[in-house]
């Protein structure tokens, strides 16, 4: 995502939490920090929105450890599916 791209759609969830879930600014944007990491260990952001967005919000992400917990449930992902295609059979 561009920057400004980036900054909205933060802005927009910030927002959301905010109205939705009567949240203080503050507390809406940890959330919104939790679900940018969720959002890279789905593939719905990229590892270089994450770092931004986090920045962003003033937050340091532990990319090892972001890399490392992307990767474990990548695998537990494949292997579930391997144990339904197995069934399947």
């Amino acid at each position: 995502m561009e920057h400004d791209e980036l900054v909205k759609f933060i802005e927009d969830n910030i927002s959301y939490h905010m109205s939705e879930f009567d949240l203080e600014r503050e507390e809406a944007e940890d959330v919104v920090t939790e679900n940018l990491i969720w959002w890279y260990y789905s593939d719905d952001i990229s590892r270089d929105d994450l770092i931004n967005g986090a920045a962003y919000l003033g937050y340091v992400i532990d990319m090892d450890a972001a890399d490392k917990e992307k990767a474990i449930r990548k695998h537990r992902k494949e292997l579930r599916e391997a144990r339904k295609r197995r069934k399947q059979k």
